[in-house]
């Protein structure tokens, strides 16, 4: 656990690693969405609850989307402004 946390917290000089920590970040995402909605479906099914429960999470998401790109831009365009 130690290890996985130092890892988060040091400090990342060349871009390219940069991106791939970002990019393995996004899919290590994107598969724990997955399992998510594969659990609701498997206890809720297809119905009225579940659909409820995705109408809901709709203006949260897209905020918490708004707002990481929003900073991820404003801090990765300066480095990458460097490079050129």
């Amino acid at each position: 656990m130690r290890r996985a946390f130092d890892f988060f917290h040091r400090e990342i000089a060349q871009v390219h690693a940069a991106a791939l920590v970002l990019g393995a970040a996004g899919l290590i995402s994107r598969l724990v969405g997955i399992i998510r909605n594969r659990l609701l479906f498997a206890e809720f099914g297809a119905g009225r609850e579940l659909d409820i429960y995705y109408a809901a999470f709709q203006i949260p998401d897209f905020m918490a989307a708004v707002f990481l790109l929003g900073a991820a831009s404003a801090a990765i365009l300066p480095v990458f402004q460097e490079y050129l």
